[in-house]
């Protein structure tokens, strides 16, 4: 349970909704758990006002025989059909009154249950298990209908949604598997699996956004960390690969030491980098080293801008 809201007048609301249907029941002259009778006519008011139309029947029978007989007057016998067509009448109007509160009974049953509907609600839950990422209510708080009263994250599977070059179209496919890699963990990957391919393409940046689920069962990725993703094909394309030891991550920047000669004692510059997919023991670089560029490791301690390296031997950025 997120946020319970007060039931107070929620309460009163469902007490007044199960008094309106006890209140139809008895008219119906019904108890709280008898069942509806199917049949209008096994009503209580329905077997009176049949008793009385067929006493009234009775009665103009006899009238119409003893006018027949001379023994009572013209305004007598029309007395007697005056009282058995009212009879009929209110014996008619009996059935309908019993349909009239069957479907009336029905309404109040359904605001019963909308009543109770409205008084578990107050008790807001959370849609799946997850974590509180934020409140957005305070104890006591005044909350309007449809205002947010939490953020609600799930952390057991991430979905992460990737920019894919549309040159990749052809080669991504639901179920294909996916790596990604984040800063916070930069030398681990994690894999997941696509389940989402947007049919579109985006115009400005020429690529298609692709859903994976990555599972994390142990809580390390955070939603909203920027992530590497790596997807597996049979295509080929020149990419520009360095040592993963020579490059360096500090405070959110990706660095390497280019040696400045090509002689085999010579000093170095520090030059920030982008770096890509990570293949066993070497990193793609996207920008900031060319083919050919001599990239340093230090075998001890830290290099730094302007320290003297020898080869020893080197390693090379290469295609």
């Amino acid at each position: 349970v997120l946020v319970t809201l007060s039931p107070v007048e929620l309460r009163y609301e469902l007490d007044r909704q199960r008094a309106a249907v006890l209140q139809v029941r008895a008219r119906l002259g019904l108890g709280p758990t008898d069942p509806l009778p199917r049949d209008p006519s096994q009503v209580a008011s329905v077997q009176r006002a049949a008793a009385e139309m067929f006493d009234a029947g009775q009665k103009n029978l006899r009238a119409e025989q003893l006018f027949r007989d001379k023994l009572i007057s013209q305004q007598q016998l029309d007395e007697a059909a005056t009282r058995f067509k009212g009879a009929r009448a209110t014996h008619d109007l009996a059935l309908q009154e019993v349909e009239q509160l069957k479907a009336q009974l029905q309404s109040s049953e359904t605001a019963v249950k909308i009543a109770e509907k409205k008084l578990a609600d107050t008790a807001i839950r959370a849609p799946f298990p997850g974590a509180i990422k934020q409140r957005r209510v305070s104890a006591g708080e005044f909350v309007r209908v449809q205002s947010p009263v939490a953020v609600v994250v799930r952390t057991d599977q991430l979905r992460a949604r990737l920019a894919v070059p549309e040159k990749w179209a052809g080669v991504v496919k639901t179920g294909t598997p996916v790596e990604v890699r984040v800063e916070a963990y930069p030398n681990e990957a994690f894999r997941g699996t696509v389940v989402r391919i947007n049919p579109a393409v985006t115009q400005e940046t020429r690529t298609f956004e692709v859903e994976a689920l990555i599972p994390n069962a142990d809580g390390r990725l955070k939603p909203g960390f920027f992530i590497q993703a790596s997807i597996p094909s049979d295509l080929t394309e020149k990419i520009l690969l360095a040592p993963d030891k020579a490059v360096s991550y500090r405070y959110g920047i990706y660095k390497v030491f280019v040696l400045k000669s090509s002689s085999t004692t010579a000093s170095v510059e520090e030059r920030d980098v982008q770096v890509g997919a990570h293949q066993d023991s070497q990193l793609e670089i996207l920008a900031g080293l060319a083919a050919g560029d001599r990239v340093a490791v230090a075998v001890k301690g830290d290099l730094f801008a302007g320290a003297v390296v020898k080869e020893a031997p080197a390693k090379e950025a290469k295609e």
